[in-house]
């Protein structure tokens, strides 16, 4: 798992330099791998829980050679050879040029670090899939991320298929495939502007899903009477009405809600989710047209003004103060403006102003207090 952003970059993601300070003070430049190459590696190995094991057992023993300090396996002639380690483990018949060093290592692994034994010579791989899910892929530099590694993410042109290609990093000098069990995933919200910057090059190599609101998820919820299926259902309507489906409201917001089985915490919860999250959300998406936000909320339906989360203010002497009593209609609009209920307000402990977003005809006593 991985979040892009504006300063994530080539290095972070597939390879880069890296500087490290030595015990003596000196500061060294290594080569480092990135989540996407270390990924892409862990799939081509393929065995999931060996290579788990694996990884673990050699950073122990890189911390053991320097006491707590990583260490870079070389050979005597300074050759790193950990991919050998993991591609030996995996199949202990193919041919590498350190065998000696590799198995030397290994046994001391199993003896040391309780390392499984080494899988059986040319053993069928039976390689488990591996997922890399990147938040917020629409927010970060594609071509600064990804590089000449746009090319291989492409379905027909992974290890293992008919178009096969590979490259050669720039830093590290290796030979580079993407292994045709790894699968990416990418998040983002549709309503995001920044969905218009997405590069050309990932949209052509990815299937666009949209995940809606499942109101069903809050299906048997009722907290003080309040029915949250049809309030998210009903919320979500209006908008959609309003502005587009892209904008409507996810059932995560009322997941906290549905998480205890208090009422009073519940509601509490309820509150602090319309007021901190939902409400200002709504005013970003119809640019604080209160108007319009209280059409969402149902307001303009209500019959007693009390049960209004939005207040409307009647300023006529006001506007003929300020324009005199020739203004115009449209002045004599402007003179009704509205605001947000307090926070101290009965309204926001009212059950009966919640039902009536989605049920105008909801009366009755506030049972629930």
């Amino acid at each position: 798992f991985v979040t892009f952003h504006q300063s994530f970059g080539y290095e972070e993601f597939i390879e880069g330099l890296r500087a490290d300070t030595t015990r003596d003070g000196n500061v060294r430049y290594d080569i480092k791998s990135g989540v996407f190459k270390q990924i892409c590696e862990d799939a081509a190995f393929g065995y999931a829980g060996e290579q788990l094991a694996l990884n673990e057992a050699l950073s122990k023993f890189q911390k053991e050679l320097l006491n707590g300090e990583a260490a870079t396996l070389k050979t005597t002639s300074g050759k790193p050879f950990v991919k050998d380690i993991k591609a030996w483990y995996q199949n202990n018949g193919i041919d590498i040029h350190n065998e000696s060093y590799v198995r030397g290592i290994l046994n001391y692994l199993h003896d040391n670090y309780n390392l499984p034994v080494t899988p059986k010579k040319n053993a069928p791989a039976k390689r488990q899939n591996y997922v890399l899910i990147v938040d917020e892929i629409n927010r970060g530099n594609i071509s600064k991320i990804f590089g000449e590694l746009i090319t291989l993410i492409e379905k027909s042109k992974r290890m293992g298929e008919p178009e096969a290609l590979s490259v050669t990093l720039p830093y590290s000098g290796e030979k580079f495939s993407v292994p045709n069990n790894l699968f990416l995933v990418g998040t983002m919200n549709t309503a995001d502007r920044s969905l218009t910057a997405l590069d050309t090059a990932l949209r052509r190599r990815f299937e666009f899903k949209a995940m809606l609101p499942k109101a069903s998820i809050l299906e048997g919820h009722v907290i003080k009477g309040i029915d949250l299926k049809r309030l998210l259902q009903m919320l979500n309507e209006r908008i959609e009405a309003l502005y587009d489906s892209e904008h409507t409201l996810g059932h995560a917001f009322f997941i906290p809600v549905i998480e205890t089985e208090d009422d009073d915490v519940a509601f509490a919860r309820l509150q602090r989710v319309m007021k901190n999250k939902v409400l200002p959300l709504l005013e970003e998406y119809f640019y604080n047209d209160w108007q319009k936000i209280r059409l969402v909320l149902g307001d303009n339906q209500k019959q007693d003004p009390a049960l209004c989360f939005i207040r409307s203010i009647k300023n006529e002497g006001n506007i003929q103060r300020l324009f005199g009593t020739d203004a115009s209609d449209d002045l004599q609009e402007e003179g009704e403006r509205y605001h947000l209920a307090g926070e101290d307000d009965p309204v926001w402990n009212n059950a009966i102003a919640w039902r009536q977003i989605y049920d105008a005809g909801a009366r009755g006593a506030e049972n629930d207090e």
